[in-house]
């Protein structure tokens, strides 16, 4: 869509690795959220799923894993997740988590992304 490649994920794949991530960070450096740290695996891997053997309430058709790769990171990955909600640009990937519209049965939460077309000077076009 207007050169920009976006990325999305159906199942909770920021939880399923937040839960399966250990991470001890050196004394003296700067701590990042789990979250930040898996969806820079996530888009490091270029896979849509980097765990293996993945979540067992995760239906995932190992005979097709290659499917769930990318070839270059996109520049919006939307990776609906039961945890908190977020927008953040990791490694220049503005990655999105819009929550899910139903939760039981009460309403969830949804985004609005815009994306405005690029406008080029005459010379660069």
């Amino acid at each position: 869509m207007n050169d920009i490649s976006i990325g999305f994920v159906n199942t909770d794949v920021i939880k399923d690795m937040c839960v399966n991530m250990f991470v001890k960070n050196p004394a003296n450096a700067p701590t990042k959220p789990k979250i930040d740290l898996a969806l820079e695996q996530l888009l490091r891997q270029r896979s849509f799923y980097p765990l293996y053997p993945g979540s067992q309430v995760t239906p995932i058709e190992w005979e097709m894993y290659e499917k769930l790769m990318f070839p270059q990171s996109p520049d919006v990955l939307i990776t609906p997740s039961d945890l908190v909600l977020f927008a953040k640009n990791i490694e220049g990937c503005v990655c999105i988590n819009p929550g899910t519209v139903c939760k039981g049965g009460t309403g969830g939460s949804y985004a609005v992304i815009t994306v405005d077309p690029i406008v080029l000077a005459d010379q660069e076009q």
